[in-house]
């Protein structure tokens, strides 16, 4: 059996820096409480290093998290937070450490330009998503969908929109509701901002061709960007599992298996794409 990685691969560079910052934390601040307001990155894993080096991850509203803390470092997620929560925690003199992503960053300073020349924003992405509840807090003149469903029961009377997405949505998905809102609203402004490791990611499952008979995603379930590497997948018609670690690796699955792909979300650690490899492998050995 062939065994082959696809390229990006383990953490993002958004990801990488949130992680090496909660460390960086941690060795800084020995006496004082550390707290991760939500989760820091969507991976079960990490978090878990995470808590057992003493930070306290409070995944209870947000605003209710702040409320609660006294004294000590507060810790915002990669995926952004509401620019309000971010103030009240420097109002309580807390130490406060953003580790919001420099695309979700970039995508908040574009739809606050338009906000600002008064467009209506229509943003693609998930409604319970972390990252999506921070991009909707800027502004009430922002419209969340989800999908093409969503897309037609929204009726704008103002001409002037600008439609942009999640970080980490499906390409796929993006592509029916644009088409769509440009037949809709002629003169929209389109504002594609998939990150780059997103894109790649699913641009590699994209081109598979027919000598690959097997793909594996490593990384955790609550995971966006997994989640829709793995529907790509199945759309590709590819013998397709996500597992979070070696252990869930189904043995019986790899039989008669020429060439498998392994692909990772953007919040896994290289570590355990490579305890998956390793698994296959002393497989293939015993077999």
């Amino acid at each position: 059996m062939k065994i082959t990685r696809a390229y990006p691969i383990g953490f993002c560079k958004g990801v990488n820096l949130a992680v090496q910052k909660v460390y960086e934390v941690i060795e800084m601040y020995p006496h004082l409480p550390i707290y991760c307001i939500g989760q820091i990155v969507h991976n079960d894993i990490v978090n878990q290093d995470f808590v057992k080096k003493r930070v306290k991850i409070l995944t209870v509203n947000k605003e209710e998290a702040i409320d609660s803390i006294s004294q000590g470092v507060v810790i915002f997620s990669a995926h952004g937070t509401n620019p309000l929560l971010i103030q009240k925690a420097k109002e309580k003199n807390l130490i406060v450490i953003d580790t919001t992503c420099f695309y979700v960053k970039k995508e908040m300073q574009v739809i606050l330009k338009y906000i600002k020349e008064q467009y209506d924003i229509i943003y693609i992405g998930k409604k319970n998503h972390p990252e999506a509840q921070a991009i909707c807090s800027l502004s009430s003149h922002i419209y969340l969908i989800e999908n093409l469903q969503d897309a037609k029961q929204l009726h704008l009377e103002n001409k002037k929109i600008f439609l942009t997405n999640q970080t980490t949505i499906s390409i796929l998905d993006l592509k029916e509701i644009f088409e769509y809102f440009k037949k809709i609203y002629p003169s929209i402004i389109f504002g594609d901002e998939l990150c780059s490791s997103t894109r790649l990611r699913q641009e590699a499952i994209l081109s598979l061709n027919e000598n690959v008979d097997g793909i594996i995603i490593v990384g955790d379930k609550h995971s966006n960007n997994c989640t829709n590497l793995y529907l790509l997948a199945q759309k590709k018609k590819i013998p397709s599992i996500m597992i979070s670690n070696e252990k869930e690796l189904d043995m019986h699955w790899l039989k008669n298996k020429q060439h498998i792909v392994l692909f990772s979300g953007a919040s896994t650690p290289l570590s355990l794409v490579q305890a998956v490899e390793n698994t296959i492998l002393e497989w293939q050995k015993e077999g």
